[in-house]
């Protein structure tokens, strides 16, 4: 009996420790792999839920991810990553399947924009890392729409890195 009760001590500990652990993981973002080949990459991302601060959601996070800031307008939540790329061509990128809501603000935003940010996919130039080519994403969860006065915050979005041409830079 008492060799049950530490079994049973031990398994409740570990419960416990795997439900921690996973809210502590919940606060970043997932990116899985959905599809790879040497000219397609999708990627699923699954976003942590935000918190707002200040009157009328001045200041949005999102768990533990980075925050982009930018003079004369709202900072704001990001996700990055890397993906290896073929060894030549150019590479775009669009958002496929999105799973959104919105916010309605009490107080109107002003920007000389439609959006910000104004699109929420950005791919940079490739780069060589060790001998691999290399692209690196970003994918803002959150965008501020003044025409509507509304925030619209993204919950999952999959996105699609396609080559676009067989040359490019390095």
């Amino acid at each position: 009996m008492n060799a049950m009760k530490k079994s049973g001590f031990f398994l409740s500990i570990f419960l416990v420790f795997s439900i921690f652990l996973n809210a502590a993981e919940s606060n970043k973002a997932e990116i899985r792999v959905l599809t790879s080949t040497p000219f397609e990459t999708i990627l699923e991302i699954n976003f942590p839920p935000i918190q707002t601060e200040g009157f009328d959601a001045q200041i949005i996070k999102m768990g533990e991810l980075e925050v982009l800031e930018k003079d004369g307008f709202p900072p704001l939540p990001y996700v990055s990553g890397i993906i290896a790329i073929s060894d030549r061509g150019s590479f775009s990128g669009e958002v496929g399947k999105i799973d959104e809501y919105s916010i309605h603000l009490r107080k109107p935003i002003s920007f000389s924009i439609d959006a910000y940010p104004e699109k929420q996919l950005y791919l940079d130039t490739p780069q060589i890392l060790r001998d691999y080519r290399i692209l690196r994403f970003q994918f803002l969860p959150v965008q501020y729409v003044p025409e509507s006065n509304e925030i619209r915050i993204t919950r999952s979005a999959t996105i699609r890195i396609t080559m676009t041409g067989s040359k490019g830079k390095n």
